[in-house]
């Protein structure tokens, strides 16, 4: 699976992990991220080796599908090119590609800047939710190293995912949107994605439940800066999404 954060892959990805012939790894190359970086490590110094870190995964499933989740980030951050990561999983057997889209960039960004505030990125049905207001400096977003003008970062973030669908398009590969898909009922996702492997789909409530549900300007503690970069943008559109 191919996205790029805060898009749902989370809630599907576990509902996914259920099934009894899917072995789901999440965001391995993520996970080794953050690891290295808890014992003082950096992304530039990160000695992941990707490929051998997915094999070593892969050798510990059972018979069935084995799945996990590569981001644009993790691309980045390896230098990698996307074209060269679609290849070499084709080229080591992955044989099915999801592509998880979600169209309101903008929600994406707020929903990791408040994630980090809360220091928790997902919540289980039921689980109380503190309320946080994400700051928005439109002159440099981003969470990593780079740091971007806000309409810079949309546009990358629309152009990179324009990229991993036209890239796996010649794979057959399944097109999942967020807002079409996954917001109201993550079980179309999880449906659709059974097809694609050619399994009966199980019968599976989600674990999670939306971190940020309200309005986006409800979101963020000051929308006019927001308002101004987008007004009369291709994005614009986005802070009332």
């Amino acid at each position: 699976m191919l996205h790029q954060h805060r898009c749902g892959s989370s809630v599907l990805g576990t509902m996914l992990g259920t099934h009894p012939e899917v072995t789901w790894r999440s965001e391995v190359l993520t996970f080794d991220r953050m690891r290295w970086e808890s014992i003082g490590g950096t992304v530039a110094d990160w000695p992941c080796r990707p490929w051998r870190l997915i094999d070593h995964k892969r050798w510990e499933m059972p018979q069935g599908w084995f799945g996990c989740e590569i981001t644009h980030r993790n691309v980045s951050d390896l230098g990698l090119s996307m074209q060269e990561v679609i290849d070499t999983a084709a080229a080591k057997g992955f044989s099915r590609f999801i592509v998880l889209e979600r169209r309101n960039h903008l929600r994406r960004y707020v929903s990791s800047r408040i994630g980090a505030a809360r220091g928790k990125l997902h919540h289980n049905l039921g689980e109380a939710i503190e309320p946080i207001r994400a700051e928005i400096d439109t002159l440099q977003t981003g969470l990593s190293c780079q740091r971007n003008p806000l309409l810079e970062r949309l546009q990358r973030d629309h152009d990179s995912m324009q990229e991993m669908l036209a890239l796996t398009r010649p794979y057959g590969g399944l097109h999942l949107v967020y807002e079409d898909h996954v917001e109201q009922d993550p079980s179309v996702a999880y449906r659709m994605t059974c097809e694609h492997l050619g399994l009966a789909p199980e019968r599976v409530e989600p674990a999670l439940q939306r971190g940020n549900p309200q309005p986006i300007r409800e979101l963020i503690k000051d929308c006019g800066p927001v308002e101004r970069a987008l007004r009369g943008t291709r994005f614009e559109w986005m802070l009332d999404a």
